[in-house]
């Protein structure tokens, strides 16, 4: 895709996986827009060392479940031209019977140990 001058890039939230921080002390929102900002700067291609600058005028962001939420809240920076969601959380205190907000904190620490790093006051 990159010979077509399309660039994917997955992104790890701050307080996700390997990334520094806790999770959601800051928007993932904002996650979204400092890797906007940083991509006119360029990179370099770990395999071939090759360096790449990226136009950050138009830019499309996917996301599903959770990440379906942070596209549509990004949409509303002029930059961003198109967002794909699919099953988008789209509000997050309308719990369900089946599933509580507390079951799923347990699911994430339980399930994914070291995925997200989040105490209880930011939960």
């Amino acid at each position: 895709m990159a010979k077509k001058n399309y660039w994917v890039f997955h992104i790890r939230y701050r307080g996700t996986w390997e990334s520094k921080g806790e999770f959601l002390v800051n928007s993932p929102v904002q996650d979204v827009f400092g890797i906007i900002d940083e991509l006119p700067k360029g990179f370099v291609d770990i395999w071939s060392k090759q360096e790449f600058k990226v136009n950050s005028e138009s830019v499309f962001v996917m996301g599903a479940s959770f990440g379906g939420t942070t596209a549509l809240m990004s949409s509303l920076d002029s930059r961003i031209k198109k967002v794909v969601v699919i099953c988008p959380v789209v509000d997050w205190k309308d719990e369900s019977g089946e599933e509580s907000n507390e079951d799923l904190k347990e699911q994430i620490q339980v399930g994914y140990p070291g995925a997200h790093h989040f105490n209880e006051e930011n939960w």
